[in-house]
Order: C-alpha cells, then structure tokens, then sequence
C-alpha cells in the first residue's frame, strides 16, 4: 500500500518520507514466483524496500520477504548507524552509482549471505520442487542523504534524476557483452563450472541468486546427474559454488534533481527499458501524484507489452507528489 505523502521541503531538504506504492501480477505465468516488501521505518533512517522474483516455486521468493529485512536490521545493529558519507555526485549528477560505503557494502553483503545459509537449511527441509528453489533479490535503502542498492539475479532498481534513468543495479546474466556478464562467466569457469547457450551449466539463467541449493552444496550431485547429456561435465570439477548470494552493491548520494526510484522483476525489464520507464512513472505521477497507481500501471503496461513472465513493480517518489 502507498503511504501518505511526506512534508515538502526545500531542494536541499528532501521530502521525507517519500511515498511509495507497488504491485504485482501473476502474468501468463501458472505460478505466481515473484514478491516484495517495503519497510518505510527502516534502521538508521532508511525506508527499506525489497523485490523478490523466484523460480522452480515460490518458496525461496516468499521466504525472503518475510525474512531478509531482519538480517539486514541485525547487521546494522551490529555495526551501528555511524556510515561514512555518501559518495559525491559528479558535475552532472548522472554519473554510473559508486562501490557503497565499505561499512554499509559489508552490512549488505552479510546481510544476504546470512540470510542465503538460513534459507538453505529451511529449504531442505521441504519436498521438491520446495526444496530446489531459489530466488533473485534487489533491496533499495533510501535516506535523505543516500541511495543505496544491493542486488542479485536479473530484478533491476533504476532512478530518475533530471529527467535521466540511473541503473542502480547490474544483471547477474552470463550473455552478452557487459562486463558484468564477462565477469559472472570468467567466475563460473573459475569455480569448475560452465556456462552453455547462456545459462549456469545450460539450466539456471541467473548466475548469482538466493536459494538454488543445486548449486550450491549441491553441486557433486548435479554434476552426476548432467554427466549423460553434458560433456563439459565430465571436465567440469565444480569445486565452489556456481551461484552465489553476494550482491552487487551500490550507492549514490542524494541530488535535488532525484524524482523517484522504481524497483521491479524482469516481468517488467523484458519489455520495457529503463529510459522508456522513467518516462512512463514521471508521466503517472505528474497526472495524480500516486506511486501505487504509477507501479499498477507499470504492471499494465509489462501485461499489455505480453510480457511472459510474473511482474511486480515498486515505486518510491523523492519529492512525495507534495
């Protein structure tokens, strides 16, 4: 549900706190994968908000969005509030997001690692397909000083600043030329793994992920199991994890020119990219201010665009439509 708008304020003082709406659709999909939540009264003055798209069911999804906010709220009780300040925007403001805080990367990193070894164990204590799930993850911290995102898998969190679409996030894909995909490819090869027509030894399109236990411990046992089909197999020694829960982190620091912060599932990115949705939420919000019918008519336009997968979308507005 959206809340209500917060107090106008000056350039340098950012309406607070800002208003947020999200929805989700199940799509063409028979499963409905994909979750989220928001915590608007966060730790250390943040509000919280996270997105969570699963696969081979929603156990790993829905876990983590009854769970993972308490891992990052005891990793920042842990740490403390005391966060150096944020990274400075360049001339332009528009600059690619800096590495986080190392202090606040540390507590994001930790935070979902923790929370990967919890969901694990409960995992396993559940039949299939329950017991193979896994899930992507973004979570955004906003404050009235910074942005922070941390990330993994393919969900994408993007700002709109002066009228330009911030990627806040990277997609952790093993296709394509970016270098993060470079990277996650160079990683998987690394860790004894392989990656085939663009998917994690030919089966798991995301290459870091919560959940997705056969890859993980179970990884021996995968490996005997595509010896048949795989060649690359029988070279393959798969002696770390393939898919791994360590987010992507990144921060940037508060502008005057920030409108809002939109957080959604690949439902949403397969069709539509970042510019054409800041365009679309910038349209909605000067039309009637409301970030929960700006995020339902992201969903209308992943559904009318025949997107085929799960969407949900959350919208965080800067300046609070005041």
């Amino acid at each position: 549900e959206a809340s209500s708008d917060g107090e106008g304020g000056g350039p340098e003082s950012p309406v607070w706190p800002p208003s947020f709406g999200s929805a989700l659709a199940q799509g063409p999909r028979e499963y409905m994968e994909d979750a989220l939540v928001v915590h608007p009264d966060a730790r250390c003055g943040f509000l919280f908000a996270a997105l969570f798209d699963g696969h081979e069911g929603a156990a790993a999804s829905t876990w983590l969005r009854d769970n993972l906010y308490k891992y990052f709220s005891a990793g920042v009780d842990a740490a403390g509030c005391d966060i150096s300040p944020p990274p400075a925007a360049d001339s332009k403001g528009v600059a690619k997001p800096q590495s986080a805080s190392p202090l606040l990367e540390q507590t994001m990193a930790e935070a979902f690692n923790e929370a990967d070894k919890r969901l694990l164990k409960e995992l396993a204590k559940r039949p299939p397909p329950d017991c193979f799930s896994g899930s992507c993850a973004t979570a955004v911290l906003v404050r009235q000083d910074r942005i922070l995102a941390a990330a993994v898998g393919d969900s994408r969190a993007v700002l709109a600043r002066g009228g330009k679409a911030i990627d806040l996030t990277p997609e952790h894909r093993v296709y394509g030329p970016s270098q993060v995909a470079r990277r996650e490819v160079q990683r998987i090869k690394d860790a004894g793994g392989w990656v085939q027509q663009g998917r994690v030894c030919g089966i798991l399109a995301v290459s870091r992920a919560f959940g997705d236990w056969e890859f993980k411990g179970g990884r021996q046992q995968l490996r005997e199991e595509l010896l048949e089909d795989y060649p690359q197999a029988r070279k393959a020694t798969m002696e770390n994890e393939l898919v791994i829960p360590t987010p992507d982190v990144s921060e940037v620091a508060r502008d005057p020119r920030d409108e809002f912060v939109v957080v959604a599932s690949d439902g949403l990115w397969d069709v539509c990219s970042s510019r054409n949705a800041a365009v679309l939420v910038a349209k909605e919000l000067k039309a009637h201010g409301d970030a929960e019918r700006a995020a339902e008519a992201m969903v209308a336009y992943a559904t009318k665009k025949k997107t085929q997968d799960n969407v949900a979308v959350v919208v965080i507005d800067l300046r609070g439509s005041a």
